[in-house]
């Protein structure tokens, strides 16, 4: 994605560029697909005739690290399961990360927000899109993913510092 087509959020006040004009908080400079894998070990055999509903359990996880040259990175991982009683319909997880450029001058308060808030936000409708894709090209009916209000999440996510050979100075949210 070139530096014109960069996505960008706003509601924070941004630096100054070398022409004088206010630089945007958040540049998202790339968005890539980490990994996707999906899983249907009986197929959507098990729907057949079933007479409840499966239950499906979603979960994310947020983590973030620093990347020289670059800012940070920060990869939204959505993990999708359904089961029917005690039989595993599908499993499906995406790993979807954006590269970002954060404003100079910025609080260490807002960098956090930026990277557990704002960069999640601006990529889940490309989570949700390559989630829903993989369950409905496994046979099973569309997978209906609601917005996900990420100040809520952050509040309530349990912070833990990830692995230091991993991503020194990141966090992980789940």
């Amino acid at each position: 994605m070139s530096d014109d087509q960069s996505q960008t959020a706003e509601g924070q006040a941004g630096g100054q560029g070398q022409d004088g004009q206010a630089q945007p908080p958040i540049q998202i400079r790339a968005q890539f697909l980490r990994d996707a894998s999906f899983e249907a070990p009986n197929g959507p055999l098990p729907l057949v005739g079933a007479q409840q509903q499966p239950n499906i359990s979603i979960n994310m996880n947020i983590k973030h690290r620093p990347v020289p040259q670059i800012g940070h990175e920060v990869i939204l991982t959505l993990t999708a399961e359904s089961k029917l009683g005690e039989t595993t319909l599908f499993l499906a997880e995406v790993h979807y990360g954006a590269l970002v450029t954060l404003a100079e001058g910025m609080n260490e308060q807002a960098i956090g927000a930026a990277l557990v808030i704002e960069v999640p936000r601006l990529i889940f409708p490309y989570v949700r899109r390559v989630a829903t894709e993989m369950v409905s090209e496994g046979g099973f009916p569309p997978l209906v993913l609601n917005p996900v209000d990420f100040v809520a999440f952050a509040k309530n996510a349990k912070v833990e510092p990830l692995p230091a050979a991993a991503a020194p100075g990141g966090t992980t949210l789940q």
